[in-house]
C-alpha cells in the first residue's frame, strides 16, 4: 500500500483524485489542536465515506444479521 504525506495549515486543502482521476475527495484541515487535527472531506454524494472503525463495526453486523442474529443498537454520539 503506497502512501501520500502532504503537508497543511489550518483552513487549507487538498482535492485528491481516487482511482482513474474521475473521483475528487476534498480533504480541509479545519482545526488544529495539542492533540489533535479535524479534518473536513468532501467527496460526491454518491461517496460513502467510513471510518476504519464503523466499517468493521457496519461488516460483523452485516455478518450477524445474515447468520440471523441482531446486535443491540448502540446510539452513538454526535459531536
Amino acid at each position: 500500500m503506497g502512501q501520500l504525506v502532504i503537508s497543511r495549515k489550518v483552513h487549507e486543502g487538498v482535492t485528491l483524485y481516487v482511482g482513474d482521476g474521475q473521483l475528487p475527495i476534498h480533504v480541509t484541515v479545519s482545526q488544529i489542536a495539542p492533540s489533535q487535527i479535524r479534518l473536513a472531506i468532501e467527496a460526491p454524494e454518491d461517496v460513502m465515506i467510513m471510518r476504519d472503525e464503523l466499517v468493521a463495526e457496519v461488516r460483523a453486523a452485516n455478518r450477524e444479521a445474515a447468520d440471523g442474529v441482531m446486535p443491540p443498537f448502540k446510539r452513538r454520539q454526535t459531536r
